[in-house]
């Protein structure tokens, strides 16, 4: 028995999302680097409280679930390299 791979829809690949801001980006990408909320308040002077908005406002516009869920988002739309 073989498996076959689900066919991918061209609009799977090319959804639209709400861009992500200057500072959900900066978030995103320090998440990447493995730092903890309270890590990234501390480098960019933001409560624990304000950093994890940012981190679920940017779940939200890119439709996902949790950080590992939104890095690997990020990567495969461009946003972080």
């Amino acid at each position: 028995m073989q498996l076959q791979q689900a066919p991918i829809h061209a609009s799977a690949s090319r959804r639209s999302f709400e861009p992500l801001t200057t500072r959900e980006l900066e978030v995103t990408r320090w998440i990447s680097e493995g730092k903890t909320s309270v890590e990234i308040g501390i480098i960019l002077d933001l409560s624990e409280h304000t950093v994890n908005e940012y981190i679920r406002s940017s779940m939200a516009k890119l439709n996902c679930s949790n950080r590992m869920h939104l890095i690997s988002t990020s990567i495969r739309l461009g946003l972080l390299a």
